[in-house]
């Protein structure tokens, strides 16, 4: 590809909160068992990682009804443990999303089932535990690509799904056990199609954006105010599906939308950010990445807790035009763009970063199908994660404690999900 990035009483809804006391402590894994594989094990495809996840569970907590699988975290220095296999390895799955609420992380994806239909399913972790599959129930069906963003409850999830003539976007509101509290119900225009959608959430402040391959939607929902779905008024050169877009909402209710964009080559593309005040519309874009004539691609958003807008980027070497680094800018909350930068060179295409508070970012190299994964811990330059690993679309969320966690897929086949943590 071109220069191009998250049944409930079958696989059990409720997970209960309570661990039981052996199982995982505080910053601590099971009774016994270890970290499982090495990491330089984990490989491309679920035999060449875990084997399964019982085999590299180490001790399994009862958690009432539902079963936790526990395992110790990294060792010293190191930025995550040995990842461990969360999605059914006789399903093929895709496109992990995740985010921290306090110090439970849930963590998303879609995975094609015997029927080869692709549902949304999730799972919890808390401590190196990890809790079991759950899958959505939502009637409408194929449902994909799903986007988390924590909630003063829990969280929210949204994804696509087909509505049995096009797709739109689709949500759910869960609990900090993963307990539906509402949902589903249809955010975009019912009857238009919509994909790729991305959701953050400020409490019980909600934002989403998606694209129909022509043009940017959005909506919000919460206390400060509801804005049905429309259009966010930018304007598509580059059309398509990856020409998704992507959010980040602050506390006092703005809301910024980047995506990729400047002609219908590579080489035209740059990162555009539009920003909407709480009640207002949307601004003028601007250019953050400042590159004509180099390709900037494959973007993430984040908002710091001053309302400080954190931007990661892929963005074409003038020195080596086959590279693509991860570069970075910053937005004050008074409106202020920093130049941008890069984390260091690496010499090679970066893709999909996903990055966290404090510029802490994740992403994989080589190709969009899969590569190497590379960790910074701010904006610094960045270290392979697991040395022989091969992933794609990596995620990363941090807990208020700093506990690190990370989700991302692996090529297979079937593709599989994998899950690390680390403080």
């Amino acid at each position: 590809m071109a220069r191009g990035r998250r049944r409930v009483a079958a696989r059990g809804l409720a997970v209960a909160v309570a661990l039981t006391a052996g199982g995982c402590g505080p910053r601590g894994g099971g009774d016994g068992g270890g970290p499982g594989a090495d990491a330089g094990d984990a490989g491309a495809g679920a035999s060449d990682a875990s084997g399964d996840a019982a085999s590299d569970a180490g001790a399994s907590a009862d958690a009432g009804s539902a079963s936790w699988t526990c395992r110790e975290t990294a060792a010293a220095g190191a930025p995550f443990g040995a990842p461990l296999l969360v999605s059914d390895p006789t399903h093929a799955s895709f496109v992990p999303a995740t985010a921290a609420h306090g110090a439970r992380v849930l963590f998303a994806w879609h995975e094609f089932d015997a029927a080869s239909v692709a549902h949304v399913v999730f799972s919890l972790a808390q401590e190196g535990c990890v809790g079991p599959i759950t899958t959505l129930p939502d009637p409408y069906a194929p449902a994909r690509r799903p986007a988390v963003a924590a909630t003063t409850a829990g969280w929210v999830v949204a994804y696509e799904a087909s509505d049995g003539t096009t797709d739109v976007i689709r949500a759910f509101e869960l609990d900090a056990d993963g307990n539906v509290l509402a949902g589903p119900d249809t955010v975009s225009t019912p009857g238009l199609f919509g994909d790729w959608v991305d959701v953050d959430a400020r409490g019980d402040d909600e934002a989403f954006a998606w694209t129909d391959g022509s043009a940017h939607y959005f909506a919000m929902r919460g206390p400060r105010e509801t804005v049905a779905a429309g259009l966010v008024g930018t304007t598509l050169v580059s059309t398509g599906l990856l020409n998704y877009p992507r959010i980040a909402l602050a506390g006092d209710g703005t809301l910024h939308l980047a995506w990729r964009d400047g002609g219908v080559q590579a080489i035209d593309w740059d990162v555009l950010v539009v920003t909407r005040p709480a009640g207002g519309p949307f601004g003028a874009p601007v250019d953050v990445s400042q590159s004509p004539g180099y390709g900037s691609d494959s973007m993430d958003a984040y908002v710091e807790g001053d309302g400080t807008l954190d931007l990661v980027w892929a963005e074409q070497d003038p020195a080596n035009v086959s590279a693509y680094e991860a570069a970075y800018a910053t937005r004050s909350a008074a409106g202020v763009w920093t130049a941008p930068a890069r984390y260091g060179p690496q010499g090679d295409q970066i893709w999909t970063p996903s990055v966290a508070s404090g510029l802490a970012a994740v992403w994989n190299t080589n190709t969009a199908a899969a590569g190497p994964l590379y960790f910074a811990s701010g904006p610094v330059p960045a270290a392979l994660v697991f040395a022989g690993t091969s992933g794609r679309t990596p995620v990363l969320a941090l807990s208020p404690d700093g506990t690190r966690h990370l989700v991302f897929a692996t090529p297979g086949p079937p593709a599989q999900i994998f899950y690390a943590w680390g403080y």
